[in-house]
């Protein structure tokens, strides 16, 4: 992870008005995870060798959990701050020679509670080819929602679990993780 420093730091001191805070706003604060392994579930990866008459018709997914820890590029220290974190991006790109997303007819990516919490679980991402041209790409780019995030890392480590959906035959994929938040940061010293 690399680490991230307040883009725009603002101190005001109004004379009389008693406010004083310190303000921040960081546009990409991002998490890179390398060569995640989807798998193909067990038993369908076996149809490509026998596969039956009608194997276009059928479908299966592949889902990968993972943690989106960004908690080390804030602040350690939250408490009193009103904090503001926003999925901005998330994209997967295929690694090696023969990978890409060609099979794909449907892709989520949903928010988990973290362990313990009552929080909800929060769909982020719900993408079809229905919409798009059908192709073969070798990266995939979903725009993230305003849903804010800062209970959910408040709570604990956010996870994300990335479900890939699309017509047999498929075959294990590895792709590249990305995935951003935008953060504004407000600490009020006059409360």
């Amino acid at each position: 992870m690399r680490n991230a420093v307040l883009s725009a730091v603002v101190v005001l001191f109004g004379s009389g008005c008693n406010q004083l805070f310190i303000e921040g706003h960081v546009s990409a604060l991002c998490q890179h995870l390398p060569a995640q392994s989807f798998h193909v579930p067990p038993g369908l990866a076996n149809l490509a060798a026998n596969p039956p008459a009608n194997l276009a018709a059928l479908t299966a997914s592949m889902e990968k959990s993972f943690a989106f820890d960004i908690s080390m590029q804030l602040p350690k220290e939250l408490s009193g701050a009103d904090l503001k974190v926003a999925l901005s991006n998330v994209s997967l790109n295929a690694r090696g020679a023969t990978g890409d997303f060609g099979f794909l007819k449907k892709a989520q990516v949903t928010l988990q509670s973290p362990v313990g919490s009552s929080l909800p679980e929060h769909p982020v991402v719900d993408y079809s080819t229905e919409r798009a041209p059908r192709t073969a790409p070798r990266s995939l780019n979903f725009v993230g929602d305003d849903f804010d995030l800062a209970p959910y890392l408040q709570a604990g480590v956010m996870s994300y679990v990335v479900k890939l959906e699309g017509s047999l035959p498929m075959s294990d994929l590895t792709a590249d993780v990305d995935a951003c938040a935008e953060v504004s940061l407000r600490y009020n010293y006059a409360q």
